[in-house]
């Protein structure tokens, strides 16, 4: 039926086709955001992995310590690891890039949105390719807040890595059995 004159508004069907359109697009909206931050979670894990195999195998290629640490400055190791990691030859232990040591790699992280953290000050590999001390974790905390987006990158005395997996199903990497991850300020952490 042709609309009268004058006559302005939606109809009925009109009405429930734009709000199905808008519910659609909000569950497909907030779905793709998290898609999004899952696959940042396995890119950082893969970037980590990479960069810890590359000191490892710079360590034995050298026959030097190579050192995996934080550092604002790309002189110095510092304690912020959620900004900047640098990777040298460290000769002389001193924690610090010398003028007869090599830079490695130096990589800038972008998203200020998300942490990186490591359970020591820096990583070092000897000639051997042996991680120096104990086990050490990074752990990834995601800008999106979800828990279910950590990421953990288990080091071995070795030298190997493995990714920490989700063993009590609950959707969270576990860093041990049913020990979740963790990420300060993150809800329920």
């Amino acid at each position: 039926m042709p609309p009268r004159c004058g006559q302005t508004g939606l109809t009925l069907i009109e009405l429930l086709t734009a709000i199905a359109v808008i519910a659609i697009l909000t569950v497909s909206a907030t779905t793709f955001g998290s898609l999004l931050e899952q696959h940042r979670a396995i890119a950082v894990e893969s970037h980590l992995k990479t960069l810890i195999y590359t000191a490892r195998s710079e360590a034995i290629m050298r026959g030097t310590r190579v050192v995996i640490c934080p550092s604002q400055d790309r002189q110095h190791c510092d304690a912020q690891w959620h900004r900047h990691i640098l990777v040298f030859t460290d000769r002389n232990h001193n924690r610090k890039l010398d003028a007869t040591e090599k830079s490695i790699r130096y990589v800038a992280l972008t998203n200020t949105q998300e942490t990186l953290t490591y359970n020591r000050t820096l990583l070092a590999f000897s000639a051997m390719g042996t991680a120096f001390g104990t086990n050490g974790t990074f752990t990834y905390c995601p800008g999106d807040g979800n828990p279910r987006h950590i990421a953990m990158v288990v080091v071995s005395v070795l030298g190997r890595t493995r990714l920490a997996r989700d063993i009590t199903g609950d959707g969270v990497v576990d860093k041990s059995q049913g020990k979740p991850g963790h990420c300060p300020g993150l809800p329920g952490h």
